[in-house]
């Protein structure tokens, strides 16, 4: 309370009456408005964050549903080429075991297979031996591209399918030569269907971007990011393509064995807010992290921030100006009968008085000021005429006795000269 009295001294107290007015009449609107407009900008900005999370999960839920129609689509075209190669009538078992083969000559032979690998996003299928030896070769014949399959990924990548004896599929996402671009592969092993056995393997080689359309409405967004972690921590994808095959963020892998999917907004080390998803998906054992900043998806909120900001800002300016027009309107007529009492302070008593009649209390107030001056005009002029005819009396009556006074005087003063001169023409 005392700060409160302190500014009020300080600003308010012996000022004019129209600063005063002009001030009140700010405060008891702009704060008001200041506040409300606040609270207006607080609670959109909030909901439009709460949207962008909303909107930003069910992105992640597209692109999780996306990612595992493609890997589920991978794996029939898998089943598909491997039933061709376990169909004795189109192919020999006994192949795989040191027979070469192309199997270009099995899609021309299954025409209605032909359109199921001979896209612009299939670039090859391997078919190798127990041993590791390539035992069968089918590529894209609308490029014709040879590739050397001599990265040290691709070689990695070999000796894992090599030594996967179950019936189950890996995926991998690296380059096929030194040097070379990025490819989706996929493997699986192949089965004897009598004995249940493993008599070599399939290494089915797909173009990145088949790979990732699924999420691009990610990638394409300025600062958007996808991970696909896989259950041992390493990365399958990266929107960075020098992580893949390296270990996530230890970060990310905590929060992944508290929460198997989540949306929530973190500050990384720049102090950007950034928006994280977590999704597990149903068919593999890999978890999807999309990241991206805030501002991207809420970049909306700068754009009402401003307008709010300036909202405020001609409003403020437009109060204003009405508040020092409505308090001028108030106090020009106080002006003006302060004017006219200053005149009158200077022996005018006849000013002419010229209020405007902006509200009943003032229109009063200077007619009762008028009313008075006439009524002290009236005053001074009978006070006046009173003291003149004082004066005259006091003069008359002055007048009434000098006089006589005046003759005696007079006589008193002739009388011995003229005695003295009587007095020295006789002798004479």
């Amino acid at each position: 309370m005392n700060f409160i009295r302190r500014l009020i001294h300080k600003y308010f107290h012996q000022k004019t009456l129209q600063y005063q007015l002009q001030l009140t009449y700010l405060l008891i609107v702009i704060i008001p408005f200041i506040a409300i407009g606040y609270v207006f900008y607080e609670v959109s900005v909030s909901a439009m964050k709460k949207d962008a999370l909303e909107n930003y999960n069910s992105l992640m839920e597209a692109v999780s549903k996306n990612i595992n129609a493609f890997l589920e689509g991978t794996s029939k075209e898998i089943s598909i080429y491997t039933s061709i190669i376990l169909d004795t009538k189109s192919y020999n078992l006994n192949l795989l075991r040191g027979d070469e083969y192309r199997s270009e000559f099995w899609l021309i032979e299954n025409r209605h297979l032909f359109d199921t690998f001979n896209r612009n996003d299939f670039i090859s299928i391997r078919a190798y031996d127990n041993l590791g030896k390539m035992v069968g070769f089918s590529t894209n014949t609308t490029n014709n591209q040879v590739y050397e399959y001599d990265s040290h990924q691709e070689e990695t990548w070999q000796q894992r399918i090599k030594h996967n004896y179950e019936d189950k599929l890996l995926f991998d996402i690296h380059p096929l030569e030194t040097n070379g671009v990025y490819s989706f592969t996929a493997s699986r092993a192949i089965m004897d269907p009598k004995e249940n056995i493993k008599v070599g393997y399939l290494s089915f080689d797909k173009e990145l971007y088949a790979f990732t359309n699924n999420f691009k409405e990610i990638e394409n967004r300025f600062g958007g990011e996808l991970q696909i972690i896989k259950d041992n921590g390493t990365l399958l994808y990266h929107s960075n393509y020098t992580l893949i095959g390296q270990l996530a963020e230890s970060k990310l892998l905590d929060h992944l064995d508290r929460l198997s999917a989540d949306t929530f907004i973190e500050e990384n080390d720049d102090g950007e807010k950034i928006i994280m998803s977590y999704n597990k998906l149903t068919n593999e054992n890999f978890t999807i992290v999309g990241s991206m900043p805030l501002d991207v998806l809420t970049k909306d909120i700068n754009s009402l921030g401003k307008i709010t900001f300036y909202s405020v800002l001609v409003l403020v300016i437009l109060i204003s100006i009405l508040s020092y027009l409505l308090s001028g309107y108030l106090t020009n007529p106080l002006k003006a009968l302060m004017s006219q009492m200053s005149r009158v302070e200077k022996g005018n008593f006849k000013p002419e008085i010229n209020i405007p009649k902006t509200n009943i209390e003032l229109t009063q107030l200077g007619n009762r000021f008028q009313t008075m001056v006439k009524t002290i005009d009236e005053l001074v002029s009978i006070q006046y005429q009173t003291e003149i005819h004082k004066k005259d009396a006091e003069l008359k009556a002055l007048i009434m006795q000098i006089n006589p006074h005046f003759f005696y005087n007079t006589f008193e003063v002739l009388v011995p000269v003229t005695t003295r001169k009587i007095a020295n023409f006789v002798e004479s």
